[in-house]
């Protein structure tokens, strides 16, 4: 359970992460279709969830990186920038940003700060992507991973079986856009108790990661490591990675993790769970952060 002072940051956190929360209008458009069910047929209009690129430049002085394009949900933009130049570490917080703004319709431009150092493979990295991309630009994981590769604090909070099979229902209560198109994943963080913190969604699971590590970044906080991050869809190694960078030590996932998400989570230390669902759920690694009895 949390303390007073935590409680009082997270709520303080939660506020300003609820302002963030996208347009769904901007993230849907309607099209024509015709329904077949049972031998009948209906001709109306459905919610499609959006899928369009955005181009992203980041800057500094005169320094100019072309990140390439980015195919993703329209909504919460910043989030989802903010979120990718952090798990790439390009950034260690939201100050390393001096501003983010739109030049033209689907172009972004990132400001570095002065005094934030510029990355020597920044330019070679390639980031265009489609929204199955994870980590499309660095070469190895381990130039993205040693900064961070620490072990996570004493895990003190209590979690039990009960929670871990309840979250993925809990989380899709909230999944507002998903409710309109049925096409988006969803990623979340909670506290041991299932409360949900932050929720974002995203044609793309990756990018709802990013979305979601974003809204944290953009509110100041960029250690998760008394909370839990839920995923819909499967576990691959990118998501464990990103989780990793946000120091998030618990991922769960309604989904079945990779080969390689199992070995990266039990390198670093990180309880990975997979196919949760109401009463079951499997455990990969590290599984002492869970009460089983």
């Amino acid at each position: 359970m949390f303390d007073g002072e935590k409680k009082l940051c997270y709520l303080q956190w939660m506020r300003d992460a609820s302002r963030q929360k996208p347009n769904l209008l901007q993230s849907t458009q309607k099209r024509p279709i015709i329904h077949f069910e049972a031998g009948n047929v209906q001709h109306f209009e459905d919610n499609i969830a959006m899928e369009s690129p955005i181009h992203i430049f980041v800057r500094q002085g005169n320094r100019t990186a072309d990140l390439g394009f980015l195919m993703r949900t329209p909504g919460a933009d910043e989030d989802l920038i903010t979120g990718l130049l952090f798990s790439e570490q390009v950034i260690h917080n939201y100050r390393d940003i001096q501003s983010l703004q739109t030049a033209e319709a689907g172009i972004w431009l990132v400001e570095l700060n002065p005094e934030v150092p510029w990355p020597a493979d920044l330019p070679d990295r390639s980031y265009s992507a489609t929204t199955a991309c994870g980590v499309c630009g660095r070469t190895t994981m381990e130039q993205l991973l040693s900064p961070v590769a620490r072990p996570f604090p004493v895990w003190k909070n209590h979690l039990t079986a009960s929670i871990i099979g309840q979250l993925p229902e809990l989380i899709r209560q909230e999944q507002r856009l998903f409710d309109i198109t049925g096409g988006v994943h969803a990623a979340a963080l909670c506290e041991p108790t299932g409360h949900i913190l932050c929720l974002r969604e995203d044609v793309g699971r990756h990018n709802a990661v990013d979305k979601l590590i974003g809204a944290c970044v953009r509110t100041g906080k960029t250690d998760a490591s008394d909370v839990i991050m839920v995923v819909s869809g499967r576990l691959a190694f990118e998501l464990v990675q990103k989780a990793i960078v946000i120091r998030c030590p618990v991922l769960v996932a309604v989904g079945a993790p990779t080969s390689l998400a199992v070995d990266l989570a039990e390198q670093y230390g990180m309880t990975l769970v997979g196919f949760s669902g109401p009463g079951r759920f499997n455990i990969y690694t590290h599984a002492s952060r869970i009460s089983l009895t």
